[in-house]
């Protein structure tokens, strides 16, 4: 096939990889032709290589090549480090800028081989970016999730370099580094948010059509489905024992079998030892497979009657591409009422008219807040978790 109409998916982790497919399936559905590269940092700090292992479909590919780089090594560790030493945090910011230079000219043999081509589909930020601008692609897409949108700056187009702005020295820095950036007017979004996105990028709807032609032929079973929001691990002060309290009144309200409920853990903020302690006490099965949850859903043989979330964006992506075929729920906890982020993203998910979600508050639940305010349960009172936990003086 000649270079110019093949097609490029560069990922960094399975939700980029998820968001990489329904690319290949809307515009090209054909391995020849298509290749897949993931770039990770040396020595995985982000665990993606064992969940992409799991997930990658090697009957869409004709190449997968995978890029080790130095830079974008971030684990926590090393974040509070930069925080706790001031000197040493400036040696590390500086050593970054050595490795992206380093990964910028690997990257540049890599792209050598392949360009030009004709799409390249990509993540978002230096290592991602360059390679896809490095390709000399007649069109490049970068596939959003949400985050590339908050990017968006005044000029109505994604702006990273702003941030070296403020600085002359990192500004020449940024500059030495070299990385490219595909022509912003000629650069497109491929997002699940195209129809709220306010921008001058072309925005092409990301449909989701894979995983709804993935469920469209499987059969509902009778088993429930509980993607966990882990507030307990979200902000310090509520208990794991108040979670799951919360947890089994959900379940005795809805009247589910928790036998046959395959509750969800979060893959970063819930430790084996909680999942254990939250699976013995109610009783439930566990799927922690290190894959996207929509992906848990729909490659399973058969898809549950149920899917219930006290909130995850998770269950708003359910039920727009389940099509009716799974009643999807947002179980609410009363002082959820006091926060504003969660009463936002709440309307934002029952005001979408693509989906159908219903609404259970759970009244009977135990306190997890313990908030006493004189205020209407309807008026947030806390923008966030970490405002509640300083004003209440935990």
């Amino acid at each position: 096939m000649e270079k110019n109409h093949r097609t490029a998916f560069i990922v960094k982790d399975p939700k980029t990889y998820v968001s990489a497919e329904e690319a290949w399936y809307k515009f090209t559905r054909k391995k020849e032709g298509s290749f897949l590269f993931i770039i990770i940092p040396k020595g995985d700090p982000n665990k993606a290589v064992k969940p992409l292992n799991n997930i990658i479909d090697k009957n869409k590919w004709e190449e997968i090549v995978w890029i080790e780089t130095l830079s974008n090594y971030n684990p926590p560790e090393l974040k509070l480090k930069k925080k706790s030493k001031y000197v040493y945090g400036k040696v590390l910011k500086f050593r970054e800028y050595i490795y992206n230079k380093i990964d910028k000219l690997n990257i540049d043999k890599i792209a050598k081989k392949y360009k030009p081509l004709n799409k390249v589909f990509s993540g978002h930020k230096n290592t991602q970016e360059h390679l896809a601008a490095s390709l000399e692609p007649n069109e490049l897409y970068l596939m959003d999730s949400g985050m590339t949108l908050g990017k968006i700056h005044n000029g109505g187009y994604i702006d990273y370099s702003r941030r070296f702005r403020r600085k002359r020295l990192r500004k020449i820095i940024f500059k030495l580094i070299g990385f490219k950036v595909f022509d912003r007017t000629k650069t497109k979004l491929f997002t699940v948010y195209a129809d709220i996105a306010d921008t001058k990028h072309e925005l092409i709807k990301n449909e989701q059509d894979y995983k709804r032609d993935l469920i469209r032929g499987k059969k509902v079973d009778d088993y429930a489905v509980l993607i966990s929001s882990p507030i307990y691990k979200m902000t310090k002060g509520v208990e794991l024992a108040s979670y799951i309290s919360y947890l089994k009144t959900i379940i005795r309200v809805l009247e589910i079998d928790s036998s046959k409920m395959i509750y969800i853990p979060h893959p970063i903020k819930e430790s084996n030892e909680d999942i254990s302690i939250i699976k013995n006490s109610i009783g439930c099965q566990i799927d922690s497979r290190l894959i996207p949850v929509e992906m848990k859903v729909v490659k399973n043989e058969t898809i549950p009657n149920l899917c219930i979330s006290p909130c995850s964006t998770s269950i708003v992506n359910i039920a727009a591409i389940s099509e009716g075929k799974i009643r999807n729920c947002i179980v609410w906890h009363p002082e959820f009422n006091y926060f504003k982020f969660l009463v936002d993203w709440k309307n934002n998910a029952m005001n979408n008219d693509e989906v159908k979600i219903d609404f259970l508050q759970i009244d009977e639940s135990d306190k997890l807040f313990h908030i006493d305010s004189d205020s209407n349960d309807d008026e947030p009172i806390f923008n966030n978790f970490k405002e509640w936990y300083i004003k209440t003086n935990l």
